[in-house]
């Protein structure tokens, strides 16, 4: 599902659902989603305690839905991994993660905010692509005892969006220094947490330089 040269694919998730916790191992979990702006993609935010340190004594395992005809429907798509593997090795689904602060495996006990998450067009593999709107389960569970501690679900669309229009909609997260863009590309550089700030309402085209290609600065936002 190549896009047309004018084109771009994004990938938008929306709508996360916790399904279900262990309180042995979680506590104070919420999951949440938002956009900065209309033409903006959407963002997951994850809040959790975590009371019990996980690693790969853990599984994680995603499960691929497709829409289709008013209906979510299975797959024969389903991914597995051992959780510091996700974590430290996986592009689609361990980039974010490493991306919003978790950066060690086995991760330690205490209390996490992970902001401003998003998957990359790049990243998605192809088997993947042939369903363009979808939902994907996760769960996480202890390998020796098979114990669930942790299930959820979001939704998301791969959605075409014409680029000259992105040029004129997309939202820039930080303008607060003569090093804003550089600031955005490589966030880990001015941010322990490598989150990105709130938008300003500035469009793309206004502050692109010689020095910054504008499908450089998209692919690395997406």
């Amino acid at each position: 599902m190549d896009p047309r040269p004018d084109q771009v694919l994004q990938i938008i998730a929306d709508k996360p659902k916790l399904i279900y916790y262990n309180p042995r191992y979680f506590s104070s979990t919420n999951i949440t989603s938002r956009r900065y702006s209309r033409g903006d993609v959407y963002y997951l935010d994850i809040n959790f305690e975590l009371k019990e340190p996980i690693g790969n004594n853990v599984s994680s395992v995603f499960v691929l839905y497709e829409y289709r005809d008013h209906t979510y429907r299975q797959t024969f798509l389903e991914l597995g991994f051992r959780f510091c593997d996700l974590l430290l090795k996986n592009k689609l689904f361990g980039k974010p993660l490493r991306k919003a602060g978790i950066r060690n495996c086995p991760m330690a006990p205490g209390a996490y905010n992970l902001v401003n998450m998003t998957a990359a067009m790049e990243d998605v593999p192809d088997a993947w692509a042939v369903y363009p709107k979808g939902r994907v389960y996760v769960n996480l569970t202890m390998v020796e005892s098979r114990e669930l501690i942790f299930s959820s679900s979001v939704d998301y669309e791969l959605k075409k969006v014409i680029l000259t229009e992105l040029m004129e909609t997309f939202q820039l997260r930080s303008l607060s220094s003569q090093n804003s863009i550089d600031e955005m590309l490589n966030p880990h550089k001015y941010s322990p947490s490598g989150a990105r700030r709130p938008p300003m309402m500035i469009k793309l085209r206004a502050i692109f330089s010689k020095q910054y290609n504008p499908m450089t600065i998209l692919n690395k936002m997406w």
